[in-house]
């Protein structure tokens, strides 16, 4: 009598390929991940092109580069306006010019109501509303930036909208008002209208070169002026001719992240924190912690730096409309030759 085999898995065979299943999963996860993490920073950098054609389509139109703020040229006469008075001066940065050109009009109509000296961007009602419109193009993927933004009464100052002239200066917000971050203490003052339920968030801002101050008296020596950036002069617009380096060789814009390295009075204790899409532009010398015997912080990821959440690469724009990839352990001495629009140097190395 002939026995039939049930055909049938055993329990030894089915073991065996489930765990084989188990390993090619782990073996294509990371394949995945990466395969992902590509495409996010793919459209990161298809972002910062955006950005970078949209203020090249601005200069078309007013033969300047947007301007890095709308504000007094003084630093220290907006910071005082600032804190005497919630609508002192016009803190906005280059990204609120170039609304227009990409397809924003009906944001940036807002803010066109109120370009004078007296009425301060960001806390206007109307233009609290154009200000939280949150806009993708400003947001790299690979950053989830917006869980960082603390709002519906938060009291955490959660929300940078203003770099300082030092690493540790910084004006923050929360629902209650705003606070001027500095190593000797801090500001705050109220407002009528929760502030950070009434920005949005960005990953990208303009570059201003070595300097984050064009006042001679903060940085007085003479070497360092030819490498401020495109968007190194705070109160007006960059011509094309004044990049002299060559719009192809200048970085015109990078990412930023909002990450504390120590804690601040009011901010959460993980440090995180976001930027506003008003933010200023920001400078690249904090990228390294020694430059020309100038001691500088460990940036890590600081929020005062360029970085990003992409593994070891950072995506830039350039002054041409170009975007490129750059490794994050980038020689500083390189980096600020790219971000200089008129030091006349030939660039050190390969990036």
């Amino acid at each position: 009598m002939n026995k039939r085999r049930n055909p049938g898995f055993t329990l030894v065979e089915l073991l065996v390929v489930i765990a084989i299943i188990g390993i090619l999963i782990g073996m294509l996860l990371p394949a995945v991940q990466q395969v992902r993490e590509a495409a996010r920073r793919s459209v990161c950098m298809n972002n910062l092109r955006q950005i970078a054609l949209a203020a090249l389509n601005y200069e078309s139109a007013y033969r300047r580069l947007p301007p890095a703020y709308n504000g007094d040229k003084d630093y220290d006469t907006n910071v005082t306006a600032m804190m005497s008075s919630p609508v002192g001066f016009q803190f906005g940065g280059m990204l609120v010019y170039i609304l227009p050109f990409l397809e924003q009009n009906n944001i940036s109509r807002y803010f066109e109501e109120y370009k004078v000296a007296d009425a301060y961007w960001t806390s206007a009602d109307i233009n609290e509303f154009a200000a939280n419109k949150k806009i993708p193009s400003f947001i790299c993927p690979s950053d989830n930036a917006e869980s960082r933004r603390k709002v519906g009464g938060s009291t955490e100052y959660s929300m940078i909208f203003l770099l300082g002239r030092d690493p540790f200066e910084v004006w923050s917000m929360n629902d209650a008002g705003s606070v001027f971050l500095s190593p000797q203490g801090f500001f705050a003052w109220g407002n009528r209208a929760p502030f950070a339920s009434h920005h949005h968030v960005t990953n990208y801002t303009g570059c201003s070169g070595r300097l984050d101050r064009p006042e001679p008296r903060w940085d007085p020596d003479p070497r360092w002026t030819p490498y401020r950036g495109v968007y190194g002069e705070w109160n007006r617009g960059v011509r094309l001719g004044q990049v002299s380096d060559g719009t192809s060789n200048v970085i015109a814009l990078g990412e930023v992240i909002g990450v504390f390295d120590h804690p601040w009075p009011g901010i959460s204790e993980d440090g995180a924190a976001c930027f506003a899409w008003t933010i200023t532009p920001q400078c690249v010398h904090w990228n390294t912690k020694n430059l020309a015997g100038v001691p500088y912080p460990d940036f890590g990821d600081k929020y005062y730096v360029f970085t990003s959440k992409h593994h070891n690469l950072m995506n830039w724009a350039f002054a041409d409309g170009s975007a490129h990839s750059i490794s994050k352990p980038i020689n500083p001495d390189l980096l600020i030759q790219l971000a200089g629009r008129a030091d006349g140097e030939v660039l050190v190395g390969e990036y």
